[in-house]
Order: structure tokens, then sequence, then C-alpha cells
């Protein structure tokens, strides 16, 4: 390791707590200095291509000039970095809802504004709530909606939840079952909570796309025929599509092509920026208490006017660009390549959401880590590291794709 990066890691393990940042006892860490687009530089000078675009929240890739400019334009003139946006409101914000409605399927009318995508999961858990007066809550094995102490009662991934046992005992009315469940079965679930009334089910979140679980896609027949099932149930859906929304799939959102009460969006909709949103219908948000004074759902970074700004100039770059459509162009070409060249391989996903799933426990592990020696950044995914996730910005250069695609090539083949 570099003197100057062996400076910079000591001190992040001086400081930070220890879980705070990964360790990896086999491998010399990356320090990262800076970024333009899809290549990432670390401290060293060494320059990666990038096939994460930072867990999927750069849409644009680092440091769009477009996005750059307009912030800085945006601050030269005095615009406000903070402004208090869960109280007063800002022009940055006025102007995002204007843009965002745009990207909304027809009936979503209402949005509110979050920081991170647990704070969106947990504000649709808690609109869901009042509209259905119901306590139970279902979500899936091998899901993720978050780590804070409310959406990880809903995280189906059992390595987060196994340190927190006494956790459980007090949610009583959280149940999970498996995405691809046979819907009579669910049904019949949903039914038998009935018979308690501190467990009835009146909420169903899902991802429409996995992905830390490992990219498992519903098709989007499937989900139609899921919102009509709850529909017929009375139970509310909602898509956690932090991970999916804004472009990704190829479509503003999946809750586009299938119906859904409640979206949850983040990641890419910050542009780099922590920023996320939940929108639904009118009569669904009205189930929220009139705000006349002190509000129930309130947060210091709400409405964040800086981040309104960022988020506002990279949807407006999205839609300008035709990135929605780029992202289904590239993401069944990749589909293609990966039915071709790589058979050992199954492909999931849509758009720019894809995951190779290799079949073999870590072996998404193994492949991250000597893509890295490679200068490559991808990360593995799946309950048991069995597949790797990519997740590049919807306008990442084809041939740095391609070169990226081709390595993945060559080392699977070696594995």
């Amino acid at each position: 390791m570099p003197p100057s990066s062996c400076r910079f890691w000591n001190t992040i393990r001086r400081y930070e707590s220890h879980f705070s940042t990964a360790r990896y006892p086999t491998e010399d860490p990356l320090i990262w200095h800076k970024a333009q687009g899809s290549i990432l530089t670390a401290h060293d000078s060494a320059q990666y291509i990038d096939m994460c675009a930072a867990f999927g929240s750069l849409p644009l890739g680092h440091n769009h000039p477009e996005v750059i400019k307009t912030t800085q334009h945006y601050l030269k003139e005095g615009g406000l970095m903070q402004g208090m946006g869960d109280i007063y409101g800002t022009t940055s914000k006025a102007q995002l809802l204007e843009t965002l409605k745009d990207f909304l399927p027809s009936g979503f009318e209402q949005i509110s504004l979050c920081v991170t995508g647990s704070d969106a999961v947990e504000l649709a858990v808690k609109t869901a709530l009042l509209a259905s007066q119901k306590p139970g809550i279902l979500a899936c094995t091998q899901s993720y909606h978050g780590l804070s102490l409310g959406a990880m009662t809903l995280t189906g991934i059992e390595a987060f939840r196994q340190p927190f046992p006494g956790l459980w005992a007090h949610h009583p009315h959280v149940c999970f079952c498996a995405p691809h469940i046979c819907l009579d079965e669910l049904r019949q679930m949903i039914r038998t909570s009935k018979k308690h009334k501190h467990t009835t089910i009146g909420q169903m979140i899902i991802e429409p796309i996995m992905g830390r679980g490992g990219g498992y896609t519903w098709s989007i027949t499937r989900l139609q025929e899921l919102y009509e099932m709850l529909q017929e149930e009375e139970v509310l859906l909602i898509f956690d599509e932090v991970l999916s929304g804004l472009g990704r799939c190829g479509l503003p959102f999946i809750a586009t092509e299938a119906p859904a009460d409640l979206i949850c969006m983040g990641k890419a909709l910050g542009g780099g920026m922590p920023l996320s949103a939940v929108a639904a219908s009118a009569s669904l948000m009205n189930h929220w208490p009139e705000n006349r004074g002190e509000a129930l759902h309130t947060g210091t970074f709400f409405g964040h006017a800086l981040s309104c700004t960022v988020a506002r100039s990279t949807l407006l770059q999205i839609t300008q660009q035709q990135l929605t459509q780029r992202c289904s162009q590239l993401g069944e070409k990749i589909r293609e390549w990966t039915h071709k060249h790589l058979p050992q391989a199954q492909y999931r996903g849509r758009g720019l959401l894809c995951f190779l799933e290799l079949h073999s426990d870590a072996a998404g592990v193994r492949l991250s880590s000597l893509l890295r020696r490679r200068r490559i950044i991808a990360l593995p995914c799946g309950p048991k590291g069995s597949g790797l996730a990519l997740t590049p910005a919807f306008n990442m250069p084809e041939d740095l794709l391609w070169q990226a695609l081709e390595e993945i090539r060559k080392i699977v083949h070696s594995l």
C-alpha cells in the first residue's frame, strides 16, 4: 500500500467505529480521491472503471458537468444550502416537486421528501398504517429495505437481523414470505392474520427487483396479479423502488407498468446527494392529519434545498438525454451478451439494474475481488455472495461498459 494511502486508512481505522467501513483482511484498502464520469481515481492516482455508481445513486456518473454548472450557479447567486424544508417552502423544493411529478405514473399526485431510502420506507409504512388501520405488515425473505430500526424490521436478510434478536419480540405484526410464493398461499396468510387484531395484515412491501437479495425480478404479469389479489383482501401494496426507480430499469418506475399504492424512491433521485421520497395518491396521503403546527413526520434535512437543486438538474438531464430509453436498450444488449458469452451465469434484472448469478457460494465475492485487481469496481450480491451486481451510470460510455464486461467474462471462465 502506498504510504499516503496507508496514512489515510490508518486515520479511518483510528477514529471511525470499526463497523462503519468495510474491512477486507486479504486486500489493501482503496482510498478514493476524485472521480469523473465512470472513472474513479484512488489517492495513489490509480484509475478504476466504476460499474457500481455509488450503489446506483449516481445516474449521471461522478461530477456531471451540467449538474456541477447548475449547482455552482445556484450557490453563487446565494441559493439556500439548507432551508428548514420541513417547515418553510423553498423555490428549489417547489421546482423539484414539479419536475419529479412528470416521472410519476398516473394517480400519484402527492410527494413527500425524505433523506435516505430507509426514511422513505418508514414514511410509506406509516402512511399505509394510517390508511388501513391494520398493524400487520408483510415483507419478503431476502428483501432489503434499509437498516434504520424501523426499516430493519422489514428487511428479510437474516445477516442484518441476527445480531439484534430482542428486537423481533416487539414486532409480532411483521411476517415474511418468499417472493415466489403462490398467490393462493399468500392470500391464505393474509386471511389467517385476521384471526388476531394485532397481526391483521394491512400492507405489503416489496422490491420489484431485489437488490442485495440477488436480483429476483417480479414479472409485470405477476405484479398485476399480486395487486389485484391484495385489493380484494384490502391490503395496500408498497413498491420499494429506491434502487430500481427513476429510469434505471428502462422505465421511470416499475410502477409505470404494474400498479402499486405507494412508491418509495431514492438513490438516483438525489444525483449523488442524500435525498429520497414517497409518492402516493392524494386520497392515501390525506389520511395524515392536517399539519397545523408540529408535523407528525419531520426531519431537519427533509426538503434540503441544495439537494433539491442537484436532484432537479439530474432529472432534467435524464429526460433531455433520453437516458431511460438508453438504460432499456443497453440492458437488453447486456442480457443477450450474457446468454451468449456467459452461459455459467444466470442474468437477472432489467435495464441497467443487472445481476449475474453464478450459483456458487461466495462466487460473486471472489469475482468482485478479482475485478478490483483489474481496476474494475463491482459488488457481490445475494444472500451467500453468489452473484455480482452491476449498477453503472445511465450515461456510461459503451466502450468502458464493454471493456468491463469482457474482463468479467475472462475471469468467470477462469474460475
